[in-house]
């Protein structure tokens, strides 16, 4: 036994040998990235931007008789864009057209909601468009019997994991409009009370070179669609192209134009090179010849350092969670989940609102609990009879003796003075030496045994509890099960087993389950009969319904949408109930 387990010591730091000795350096910023490690990487800094006003307009006519009296209507005039942190200390840069409201004060917004509610009026009472509002009379006679009630100024911004944030203007440029004399400055800076924000790096060259790929990011106002659900507005879409040319505008400031299809609300999105560094801000748009399209232009980075450099005197800065979350993602892709586990573990610690981390350690949690179930198999293959180990053992002393020989043969062979490489020589790994070792850093790193204890211990209190196990476009996502009663949705208010942000094909209150014995029953919908919005299908293609439902064993798959890229599989795991009917598989990229 004593040699088995040696055995095994050697065969487990060997590997870990030859995979540290393989990617020495996995923290090492790559050059260049694919568009999906690129939208990734750069996800947690893009934010949407809210700007505008809201209110109710209540209408008395002195004249009207009967109950319809009053004439009451909610308008709004919101405009939406996007941008990104700049500064860890929650700067953000966006365009000037984006945040106009706010910068006057929200007075022609204001001016916007009463002409909003004019229209409203002539369009209830059965009157042409400008009866009222292009008639002096009766907009004076209107705007003295209203009163706007209930309003509110608008200026938000809203961090892809959906946590809101009031901002105030640093600096501001000049907007994009009919009348606008600069259209290259459309560039503004605002500021948001958080600390160690995830940043997005400015590239150092002011002007990219033509046919030179990039990827647009930001928030389309096509996401506030009715079809669309409301995690819909979270959802960071990416739009890949390529720089077309570098132009002058009249006023001879550089913009780059773009060769990719935009639409409104990506506005002061960011364009990134594919090393994931930012070369443009989006800012407006020229016709095609045909008339079909726009053609995007960004403002250049030179343009874009101007007004960083006029908010409180600040530079483009990254921060730790930057260099703690890229290194997470490069060992995360190198197949390194515990160190990935660490490094996600301490963004957490250092920026609590950061959109990615909760489910890349979930992910990298699976993931070492399926390298640990494998771990286990793997040991059953070394299970053989006390004679044939003593066999294996002396003819691999025997070969460990003669290897020794060799090598002390041949080290003597050599000049003394000569010194042997260190580079080809193989070390267990060592602990990398980065700068969230300072006491600032809420995370304690472990030893590499005392993880691999306490992951193997954590995987065996785990492996005899029931779960859920959630996958939606290659992410996983984890759930124990542990009360008589559970609630499954994206509604934290209403869940106890809540679904990621931006997984939108799950509706808020999507299923209830209810305990069965030793398993569970899973219902659709919210369990007061209301169904959710894609439904649930069992393995047999039926759906589940809201009263008698479909009783769960160990390693039943149910699916979510209808779509095969949109869809959720939900495998439910529990194999202290009963032996599985065959093994549930995952393939992790």
């Amino acid at each position: 036994m004593a040699l088995f387990l040696r055995f095994k010591q050697i065969r487990f730091a060997t590997a870990l040998s030859i995979l540290a000795f393989c990617s020495k350096s996995p923290v090492l910023a790559q050059t260049s990235l694919s568009n999906e490690k690129l939208t990734q990487l750069a996800e947690p800094a893009v934010v949407r931007v809210l700007d505008g006003c809201v209110g109710t307009y209540r209408f008395y006519n002195p004249d009207w008789e009967g109950e319809q009296t009053f004439f009451t209507d909610e308008v709004y005039n919101i405009s939406m864009g996007s941008g990104f942190f700049v500064h860890p200390n929650g700067y953000i840069a966006t365009n000037a057209h984006v945040v106009d409201n706010t910068e006057d004060a929200h007075k022609s917004c204001k001016e916007e909601l009463f002409q909003q509610f004019l229209r409203r009026l002539e369009s209830r009472f059965g009157f042409e468009e400008g009866a009222y509002s292009n008639n002096e009379e009766s907009r004076a006679f209107i705007e003295k019997f209203s009163t706007l009630d209930n309003y509110e100024a608008v200026n938000e911004v809203i961090l892809p994991g959906g946590k809101r944030f009031d901002f105030e203007i640093k600096s501001f440029g000049t907007p994009i409009d009919e009348d606008a004399q600069v259209r290259g400055k459309d560039v503004a800076v605002i500021k948001i009370e958080v600390q160690q924000a995830p940043t997005l790096v400015l590239s150092d060259t002011s002007l990219p070179k033509a046919a030179s790929s990039v990827l647009i990011l930001g928030y389309p106002s096509e996401a506030e669609v009715d079809f669309l659900d409301d995690e819909s507005s979270l959802q960071m879409s990416t739009i890949a192209g390529s720089v077309s040319a570098i132009k002058s505008t009249d006023d001879g400031v550089k913009v780059i134009q773009i060769s990719a299809s935009v639409s409104a609300g990506i506005s002061g999105g960011p364009v990134m090179d594919s090393s994931g560094e930012v070369v443009g801000l989006i800012s407006f748009g020229n016709q095609d010849e045909a008339g079909r399209g726009s053609i995007p232009n960004a403002v250049t980075t030179s343009t874009l350092n101007e007004f960083i450099g006029a908010s409180d005197g600040i530079e483009n800065q990254s921060s730790e969670v930057d260099s703690l979350y890229r290194e997470g993602l490069n060992y995360f892709w190198a197949g390194d989940y515990s160190r990935a586990r660490d490094s996600f573990t301490n963004v957490k610690a250092l920026f609590e609102y950061h959109s990615e981390v909760d489910d890349l350690i979930d992910e990298s949690n699976l993931a070492l609990f399926d390298d640990s179930d494998n771990l286990d198999q793997s040991e059953g293959m070394f299970s053989l009879p006390p004679l044939l180990w003593a066999l294996i053992g002396g003819g691999a002393a025997l070969g460990v003796a003669g290897l020794g020989i060799v090598l002390g043969r041949s080290q003597f062979s050599r000049d003394s003075e000569v010194q042997a490489d260190s580079s080809s020589q193989v070390y267990a790994p060592q602990e990398p030496t980065t700068a969230h070792t300072s006491p600032t850093t809420v995370f304690k790193r472990e030893s590499q045994s005392t993880r691999n204890n306490g992951r193997a211990n954590d995987m065996a209190g785990n492996i005899s509890s029931a779960s859920l196990e959630l996958e939606y476009r290659g992410r996983i996502h984890r759930l124990s099960l542990s009360s008589d009663h559970h609630k499954l949705g994206r509604d934290a208010s209403w869940a106890d087993l809540e679904i990621p942000n931006g997984w939108g094909v799950m509706s808020g209150r999507h299923a209830t389950l209810q305990r069965e014995g030793d398993n569970y029953r899973i219902f659709d919908g919210d369990g007061e009969g209301n169904t959710s919005s894609n439904g649930l299908k069992d393995p047999n293609g039926e759906l589940v319904d809201t009263s008698v439902g479909y009783l769960l064993e160990h390693g039943t798959r149910l699916t979510v949408g209808s779509l095969a890229n949109e869809q959720v599989t939900i495998t439910f795991f529990n194999p202290a109930a009963v032996q599985p009917k065959y093994t549930p598989t995952r393939l992790i990229q």
